[in-house]
């Protein structure tokens, strides 16, 4: 009864600290980057977990989710008004000596208070913080929040502090090193610093997409990581510079999440930078479309060998059963690889309505 709801709090609990409004702006040194737009996610979700009661097949518990679904919006989206869910994004760069330069950066109010905690974003982290500023100025506050090392719910360990800076009263910036910090304060709470070309689009996302990751482009790449020389004179010395330009001109990759109530699936589009290696690409991409539906195909035909492999073994035999046909059935028309010109995409579709339709019901029999 409370697995959509356990769902759906997650969600809404998670992203209590996140916000809102304009483009992020990103490190000169920035090789990849993850945008999730949380208005998105939060609306997106609460319409498929609105429209997954509507396929649980017991009718007293569909009702019971339904008052619990309600009650939990009600409570919950004057703290989602309050601090203005919008985005966030993660940067991962290359500093000097290939140092590892990664930070968060969250868009919100942070001034207003959140109604069910009776506390701002900025009172939290000060509370996060001790109360004591490690770092200051009129557009900013940083303080060094401990971690311990934990694990915190997350499956790798984490760093023993962070520095957590409220900046211009709409952005939380995290980073464990110093000097990044100073960095991402320069760019966002004084106007000063290099910004990348290469990530002119990243938040250029549809209403059905929640995160996309994309990477620069290739040339940037290898000018950070210190190897487009070495390329360059390598494929000289074969005999074969086309191949150097070949390589070097690629440009993003970009990888969309797409999460709605209209599609369920990701689109992975690289920009080849020229139709020789886009139709290698497509060629790539064509053997992951075979792959995947031989994948969904061997489970499909002995479905109860992997019940307990998914860790589905609280669903009987044959609902199991019936959801992977449903689902493979989805799944074996919902992938396709394709190309246009230098652009090459692999791309899995899924109607949200017959997967909730496949699904749901086995959950809740």
């Amino acid at each position: 009864m409370k697995k959509l709801m356990t769902v759906a709090a997650i969600v809404a609990s998670a992203l209590v600290f996140t916000g809102c409004g304009g483009k992020p702006k990103i490190p000169a040194n920035t090789v990849a980057a993850a945008y999730v737009d949380l208005d998105n996610l939060v609306g997106n979700a609460f319409d498929v977990v609105d429209d997954a009661i509507d396929e649980i097949p017991n009718k007293e518990k569909r009702k019971e989710m339904r008052e619990e679904f309600k009650k939990f919006v009600k409570e919950h989206k004057p703290d989602f008004k309050a601090i203005d869910l919008d985005w966030a994004v993660l940067t991962f760069g290359i500093g000097e000596k290939d140092k590892e330069e990664i930070a968060l950066v969250i868009k919100c109010d942070c001034k207003k208070k959140i109604p069910t905690a009776d506390t701002s974003v900025s009172e939290m982290v000060k509370g996060m913080g001790g109360g004591k500023t490690i770092s200051s100025g009129e557009k900013y506050e940083t303080y060094k929040v401990s971690l311990g090392g934990g694990m915190m719910f997350m499956p790798i360990p984490l760093p023993k502090s962070l520095f957590v800076t409220v900046a211009k009263d709409q952005y939380v910036i995290l980073t464990v090193d110093e000097d990044v910090m100073k960095k991402m304060v320069d760019l966002y709470a004084n106007g000063k610093g290099e910004t990348s070309d290469d990530f002119d689009d990243l938040a250029d996302v549809s209403s059905d997409t929640i995160i996309r990751i994309q990477t620069a482009e290739a040339e940037t790449f290898a000018k950070l990581a210190g190897v487009k020389e070495f390329i360059e004179n390598y494929c000289k010395e074969a005999g074969d510079e086309d191949m150097a330009d070949l390589l070097l001109d690629v440009e993003n990759l970009t990888l969309d999440i797409n999460f709605s109530d209209d599609i369920v699936g990701a689109v992975l589009t690289v920009d080849a930078g020229s139709r020789e290696l886009a139709k290698v690409v497509e060629s790539a991409f064509n053997v992951v479309a075979f792959a995947s539906r031989l994948g969904v195909d061997l489970v499909a035909g002995n479905p109860e060998g992997f019940r307990s492999k998914f860790g589905c073994n609280s669903i009987s035999k044959d609902a199991f059963a019936k959801m992977v046909k449903a689902v493979a059935e989805e799944v074996r028309d919902g992938v396709e690889a394709d190309r246009s010109g230098s652009t090459a995409t692999l791309t899995v579709e899924l109607d949200t309505d017959d997967l909730l339709e496949a699904v749901v019901p086995a959950l809740f029999e």
